[in-house]
């Protein structure tokens, strides 16, 4: 895999993640919010959000610089159906999500740069709008990643 071209970019984990996840669940036949324009809000999307945690105290030496290179987070994955308009349910749907983060440790969601290496479910949010009459969950998963060794900038 090739070097990261600077810092800013391998630290980019929110944009290369969010980016990633959608890329799998589309290619998985998923409609996610990434692929589609603002006003066209399609149902039954799925959309993606990284909440980066603390470091996990792991470090890379980089031109003699000790630098953190594994963090915890959290991974939102938000599911919005509508009501009346579902040949599948929300709950298969929330199951099709849970089958897929199964194969974190597969590296299905890894990047040029980075390594997701664990995914553990910690809880799932239901919520009804009834005004659009969707359904939504928001489905957060702890997860654990880090830069591969081989990103690195020569010169961070």
């Amino acid at each position: 895999m090739p070097a990261a071209p600077n810092l800013e970019t391998l630290m980019n984990f929110e944009e290369s993640f969010e980016a990633k996840f959608a890329q799998v669940f589309r290619d998985a036949g998923f409609v996610t919010a990434a692929s589609q324009a603002n006003e066209q809000r399609k149902t039954p999307r799925m959309e993606f959000c990284l909440l980066v945690g603390r470091s996990r105290e792991h470090y890379m030496l980089v031109a003699g610089e000790k630098y953190n290179d594994a963090w915890d987070g959290v991974m939102m994955v938000v599911v919005t159906t509508n009501r009346t308009e579902l040949s599948t349910s929300h709950s298969a749907y929330r199951a099709k999500v849970r089958a897929l983060m199964q194969k974190v440790r597969q590296g299905i969601f890894n990047t040029d740069y980075l390594a997701m290496v664990e995914s553990i479910d910690s809880e799932t949010l239901p919520r009804v709008d009834s005004e659009k009459n969707h359904d939504t969950s928001q489905m957060n998963f702890r997860v654990v990643f880090n830069i591969k060794p081989t990103a690195w900038p020569v010169a961070p």
